[in-house]
């Protein structure tokens, strides 16, 4: 699991991604500001997705309370992680946050 993750970075590409997803950069900042919790990114067979196993998906709420899927790659060893993408989290992911399990961001 990623350890302590203290900032999240971004890029055009970021960007255009989150807002096709009607999303923008400082939501994802307001999912790791809050009680976010980190599971290994998984494709639909729940297998680590070759390629990306340096990814993570984080999952919390919004400042609005909107429950929101990001995924992130890395962390870096400045304890910072690079947003790839996030949507408003489908149901399933909705589960998988409210259940225990997924491991919080804690120092």
């Amino acid at each position: 699991m990623p350890p302590f993750i203290i900032g999240l970075t971004y890029n055009r590409a970021t960007i255009n991604e989150l807002a096709g997803h009607g999303l923008e950069v400082a939501d994802a900042m307001e999912v790791l500001a809050g009680s976010p919790k980190f599971f290994p990114n998984r494709g639909q067979r729940g297998r680590v997705r070759r390629g990306q196993r340096g990814r993570w998906v984080m999952v919390g709420p919004n400042a609005r309370g909107e429950l929101l899927t990001i995924i992130i790659e890395g962390p870096n060893a400045h304890r910072g992680a690079h947003i790839v993408t996030g949507w408003r989290s489908s149901r399933r992911d909705q589960t998988r946050y409210d259940r225990p399990g997924g491991k919080r961001n804690r120092p």
